[in-house]
């Protein structure tokens, strides 16, 4: 009986232990020295070595406050619960509240995601990660409490929590990645940071609810659209050991007032600032701070008038060092070497700047749409003015460019519509273009001796400027570089000028006197529309002696291209026989033109080249052959009304040769002897025909010869 007795305990017992195990699992996997176990419709697998389980799923249908035991009891012995699993709470819109024990050290990823009525819950103090989407989506969650401690919070960690008011960032968050905290409703965003924290790209975009945002010394980086359109923000206060600020960081914080810099930033991106239209205020360390900052999207590949860059100066009006605002005079520290791009760009109540010789590089649109800046002192020590760094300076009167300067990038003055004087400095070789372009009040510019280049339109627009000077050593003008320059009435030309570009000179109708030194180079530049002064020209000197009798000088092989076309102050033409081509429209409409001698040497006349002379009453030829001409190289006036002059004996060839033949007026009375080099004044005598008009060979009939003994003779040339 004894022994049955016994017997029937241990079968009671062990039917006791079986059930216990039946009613705490409704399904159990043995995989090593793990179980899964569901219970209370929470599902944890059991780790047998270690004593541990961790949550790995809740039902579907659970409703109602989420308690995760601790210890979690499984037969006899007590368990840890020391995480929950990715997912495990996801979807599950029954769930109200979430009561975590303190003994769990990680949640996965998406865990409560998309919790729509989760209204509360508590994070272990052990926590150090918040995952990818953790609570992403939970509608009803108003605030949450971060233990001391979390390192990391996801991705989409609280995103489109749209009730979420309140989190608490500790200090020891080293990063708060993309999207995670997006679209929330947080009241104020205060990060002091661990000393390496980074706030990714839109990690607060569109909490519309923030009106403060403070980032601490621990922060070191802000993303790009990380607090984008938090409309309702109206104070940020940025810490000393932030060094950049991503692009659109802070766009479109519409209610933006103030904005606190620190001193350790050194990058703002593009439209960081943007839309933030109510910003009045920039608060800065000091200006030593500010000019070391490099801002994004002011390149000149980048940049447009409608483009804020980077810069909250393009929108805030006042400027505080230390808590003083800067008022009008700007005074650069000695010691800065540049000035970052776009650094004061569109500052409104600047009035003037004094940058010292230390800064070897004013950077693109540095000081671009100053409006009020009216005075500008550079000392000596700069070396490169960016591009467009002074563009649309409306008030800037003057500007004295320093001998240092070797770099004036394009646009650096351009639009500065008040400027009237302006020098360039001896360093700078090349003037690019739109330097000075529509600069309308400019009335004298003076150019360095070594420049080499004029860029296009470097002084275009420039309409109150009476007169060029155009340094000896300069070998190229740029196309449009003088276009528009109405009140220009006087060009002067260096000997080097080989090459000046389409339109250069377009629009400058005023132009009365060009002055040049080298007739020979001049007549071998090919010209391209309106790139030739002497078009609107009245007057053409050659080293400071009027031009009136034309000799082209010797050694000139071919007339280029529009080389005088339109001047109307020539009233004869001598070539020599070195010439053997005249280009097109080399003296188109010359209409002042009345005699024309053509030697032998030439063998083609280009179209136009003599068209519209409609003055041109001789044309004397002395080839025997007739060269080659086109059918519009002569108009059709000067067919009717000039008479053709060529040698004696050669009538039959001209009257039957191609374009020749239409000259209604031919003679030959050119004897073959009477052709002779182009005399000059310095030479020992002149020729004048009866009337006392001089000319540059013997003519048929009589000829007035004076030596330079002041003897006087008469020759009579035998017409043939």
């Amino acid at each position: 009986m004894i022994e049955r007795c016994d017997t029937t305990r241990k079968e009671i017992c062990h039917m006791k232990r079986t059930l216990l195990l039946m009613f705490l699992t409704a399904t159990m996997l043995l995989e090593a020295n793990a179980l899964r176990v569901r219970n209370n419709k929470i599902t944890y697998e059991v780790d047998l070595s270690a004593h541990t389980v961790e949550v790995i799923e809740i039902d579907q249908d659970f409703k109602g406050s989420l308690t995760i035991p601790d210890p979690f009891q499984f037969g006899y012995d007590d368990y840890t619960v020391i995480g929950i699993a990715d997912n495990a709470c996801k979807n599950r819109s029954g769930i109200t509240r979430a009561i975590i024990p303190e003994t769990v050290t990680y949640m996965g990823k998406s865990v409560f995601q998309d919790c729509k009525n989760l209204q509360s819950v508590n994070i272990p103090k052990d926590i150090k990660r918040i995952e990818y989407a953790t609570f992403m989506g939970c509608e009803s969650l108003t605030s949450v409490v971060l233990p001391e401690g979390v390192e990391y919070i996801g991705v989409f960690a609280f995103q489109g929590c749209l009730n979420l008011e309140s989190i608490n960032f500790p200090s020891s968050i080293n990063e708060i990645d993309q999207y995670a905290c997006s679209n929330t409703a947080l009241t104020a965003v205060n990060i002091q940071g661990s000393g390496q924290t980074t706030i990714g790209n839109e990690a607060f975009r569109l909490c519309q609810n923030v009106k403060k945002i403070e980032i601490g010394d621990g922060v070191v980086s802000i993303g790009n659209n990380a607090f984008w359109h938090c409309w309702r923000a109206e104070s940020v206060v940025i810490g000393n050991h932030v060094k950049t600020i991503g692009a659109d960081a802070f766009n479109a914080c519409d209610l933006m007032v103030s904005l606190t810099l620190g001193e350790g930033l050194e990058k703002i991106g593009v439209n960081a600032f943007a839309d933030s239209y109510s910003l009045k205020e920039v608060h800065i360390p000091s200006l030593q701070v500010w000019c070391n900052i490099t801002f994004d999207g002011v390149r000149a590949d980048e940049i447009s008038i409608g483009n804020l860059g980077g810069n909250p100066l393009s929108i805030a009006k006042h400027l505080f060092i230390n808590g003083e605002e800067v008022k009008g005079n700007l005074v650069i520290p000695e010691g800065v070497t540049k000035l970052a791009d776009g650094l004061f760009r569109g500052w409104e109540e600047l009035t003037s700047v004094t940058i010292p010789g230390s800064v070897k590089d004013i950077g693109h649109y540095t000081f671009a749409l100053c409006e009020n800046l009216d005075r500008v002192i550079l000392q000596e020590g700069t070396e490169t003015i960016g591009y467009h760094a002074f563009l649309r300076c409306y008030q800037l009167k003057e500007i004295v460019i320093p001998n240092s300067v070797t770099v004036l990038r394009s646009g650096a003055f351009s639009y500065c519509t008040g400027m009237t004087d302006a020098k360039v400095g001896n360093g700078v070789t090349t003037i690019e273009s739109t330097v000075f372009g529509d600069c309308s009040s400019l009335t004298s510019v003076i150019l360095p001796e070594g420049l080499t280049a004029i860029g296009a339109i470097a002084f275009a627009g420039c309409k109150s400027l009476p007169e060029v000077i155009i340094p000896e050593q300069v070998e190229t003008i740029g196309e449009n570089a003088f276009s528009g320059c109405s009140g220009l009435k006087s060009v002067t030309f260096g000997s080097h000028v080989t090459s000046i570009g389409n339109c250069a000179f377009m629009e400058c109708k005023n132009i009365s006197s060009v002055y040049i030194s080298d007739l020979a180079k001049w007549c071998s530049m090919n010209f391209e529309r309106y790139s030739n002064p002497l078009q609107y020209a009245k007057h053409l000197y050659v080293n400071d002696s009027e031009i009136k009798e034309l000799t082209i000088p010797d050694g000139v092989t071919a007339i280029g291209n529009s080389a005088f076309a339109y001047f109307r102050g020539i009233t004869s033409l001598y070539i020599p026989n070195t010439v053997t081509t005249i280009g097109e429209k080399a003296f188109l409409y010359c209409e002042g033109l009345t005699t024309v001698t053509i030697p032998s040497s030439v063998t083609s006349i280009e179209q136009y080249a003599l068209a519209g002379c409609s003055g041109m009453a001789d044309i004397y030829v002395h080839a025997t052959t007739p060269m080659e001409i086109k059918d519009l190289t002569f108009g059709d006036d000067n067919y009717q009304k000039s008479t053709l002059h060529v040698p004696s004996g050669s009538l039959n060839n001209y009257t039957t040769a191609d374009y020749w033949k239409n000259f209604v007026h031919i003679v030959d009375d050119i004897e073959p002897s009477s052709y002779q080099s182009p005399l000059t004044a310095d030479e020992p005598n002149m020729i004048f025909d009866i009337n006392g008009h001089r000319l540059p060979h013997y003519i048929p009939g009589v000829n007035i010869i004076k030596y330079k003994n002041g003897e006087i003779r008469k020759r009579h040339i035998r017409m043939r």
